[in-house]
């Protein structure tokens, strides 16, 4: 209880150095067993090839890369209990905000980047793009239930080739994909609402077969570890107050 109250208030710097290392090993033994994983259903995330993990983060500018379960990452960047987010101040004086994001196991060919946050800050399309520029080929999905809305665009080399966004005004932008799951009725199941004359509206459908689906993983398809990283050289994840579930 005292070391969550300290984690709460300062972060792991607040943490002794004997304090800091048992987080470690538990984090440590907890990713020899993590499996399966689960991703939530509804939120927001990039997906890039696995293989151009490199890339993503180049691009991105991300630093401080730890590994982290899931479950810590994703209270790390979803959950309202730990800061995904901090304001510093440069050099000059200016105030800087500093994001952290998780990029998670790899599942098949696939990883996946969460960061309310971030995606928010930049949008998800636009970062989308920008991955796609580094690594051949990046997602996005957002699904949002309460209001009713999906959203999803596929870019390639930097540029946008295809999008969907249930308000989005145009409601669609690029030629349609050459992938039957994205214009197929048989591929919506008994739900309707998610097809429309141009494809598949739901973001999740449109996941399923264009990268991965979330929700359970299997097992199978995992592979490795997650990771938590940051945004600013100056500002690791030590420096983010909240105590996370490992």
């Amino acid at each position: 209880m005292a070391l969550r109250l300290i984690a709460d208030l300062s972060g792991e710097q607040g943490l002794d150095l004997a304090d800091r290392r048992a987080v470690e090993r538990l984090v440590r033994v907890r990713l020899q067993s993590e499996r399966p994983v689960m991703l939530p259903p509804e939120s927001r995330w990039l997906a890039i090839p696995a293989d151009r993990f490199d890339g993503l983060v180049a691009t991105l500018g991300l630093h401080d890369l730890r590994a982290a379960t899931t479950v810590m990452g994703l209270a790390a960047t979803e959950a309202g209990s730990a800061h995904d987010s901090m304001q510093i101040k440069t050099p000059n004086g200016d105030k800087e905000t500093v994001y952290r994001v998780f990029i998670t196991p790899q599942f098949g060919a696939w990883r996946l980047l969460y960061g309310n946050a971030f995606l928010d800050a930049f949008g998800g399309e636009y970062l989308t793009e920008k991955a796609s520029g580094q690594c051949g080929e990046a997602h996005f999905y957002r699904i949002d239930t309460y209001h009713d809305a999906h959203v999803w665009c596929v870019a390639r080399n930097g540029h946008m080739v295809r999008r969907h966004a249930s308000w989005g005004d145009p409601e669609w932008v690029g030629d349609p994909l050459p992938s039957r799951s994205t214009t197929s009725k048989t591929e919506c199941g008994s739900n309707p609402s998610l097809i429309s004359p141009q494809g598949v509206t739901g973001a999740n459908v449109a996941a399923r077969h264009l990268s991965v689906d979330v929700g359970y993983m299997p097992e199978s398809e995992t592979h490795g570890h997650g990771w938590l990283a940051t945004t600013h050289p100056g500002s690791p994840n030590a420096h983010f107050k909240g105590a996370l579930p490992i």
